[in-house]
């Protein structure tokens, strides 16, 4: 939540996906909420403890960090996007990153399109006119809250 009282979706978490880790080296509390959207297992560790463990394993250490150093090469592609690419394109790389994680094309939205809206700094109904115009250039077919990708290619190229 901004400070005038906006909120931003930051970011969605897949299963074995991990967040607060700017937390765990300078001692900042986290200024975030999270909501699972499925019923999900969270494991929380304490500051010291996984310090004392990333000093004992070099290993997790560099994991770590390729693990961190993706993370900022996903923030960079996605500020990319949303600086050079319109509304469509950025709804395009949300299916097709969606699809990727989820290792389907056809697949129900893990995020209701309000969500979607809030994600991309939108509004639903821009969200909603996007799908249409999607579904009319046959790239998508919709159902509900189903996706569809009929041409990952034609997706691609509004990226």
């Amino acid at each position: 939540m901004a400070a005038n009282g906006k909120e931003q979706l930051l970011k969605v978490l897949q299963p074995g996906d991990f967040d607060g880790e700017a937390a765990l080296f300078n001692g900042n509390q986290r200024n975030v909420t999270a909501t699972a959207l499925v019923d999900s297992n969270v494991c929380q560790i304490d500051q010291d403890a996984f310090q004392k463990l990333l000093s004992r394993s070099p290993q997790l250490a560099v994991n770590l960090l390729s693990e961190m150093s993706q993370q900022i090469n996903n923030l960079q592609a996605d500020k990319t996007v949303a600086a050079t690419s319109d509304v469509t394109g950025q709804v395009a790389k949300y299916l097709l990153e969606t699809s990727a994680a989820l290792h389907e094309t056809n697949f129900k939205l893990p995020l209701k399109k309000k969500d979607i809206a809030t994600y991309l700094g939108t509004t639903p109904e821009t969200i909603s006119r996007v799908f249409k115009q999607l579904t009319t250039k046959k790239l998508i077919d919709t159902t509900a809250a189903n996706v569809k990708i009929r041409d990952e290619d034609g997706l691609m190229e509004l990226v």
